[in-house]
């Protein structure tokens, strides 16, 4: 069995879907399911993506064909406004959390030291 090294205090078992998306990703023309890996991940760890919404990715990617123009629109649009949330929650916890404060430095002369420029 192959295992998966992702954090060296655990081992996960590697499948067979793991092993061969690996493999994949390898090639230099796999850019678009490294970007839908990666937001599948972000998306995942997102209480408000349900297994309502995963049934429905998972029919439109099964289907293989094109989506209509309603649903982009539709999905460019909620895209839209959804990375606006997300931009005002960034600010907005920016804004609450405490400005870092920088280290205060002391300089300190060396006693005895005479220095002669003439």
């Amino acid at each position: 069995m192959l295992f998966l090294h992702h954090d060296p205090k655990q081992a996960l078992p590697m499948s067979a879907t793991t092993f061969e998306t690996l493999l994949a990703l390898r090639n230099p023309e796999s850019g678009w399911l490294a970007v839908l890996a990666c937001v599948l991940d972000e998306a995942s760890r997102d209480p408000e993506f349900d297994a309502h919404q995963r049934r429905l990715l998972a029919q439109l990617i099964v289907s293989g064909e094109p989506l209509p123009a309603a649903v982009l629109d539709a999905a460019r649009q909620r895209a839209d406004h959804f990375e606006n949330e997300l931009m005002a929650q960034n600010q907005a916890a920016m804004m609450e959390a405490p400005a870092a404060s920088r280290p205060k430095l002391t300089l300190v002369e060396s006693p005895a030291r005479e220095t002669n420029f003439a």
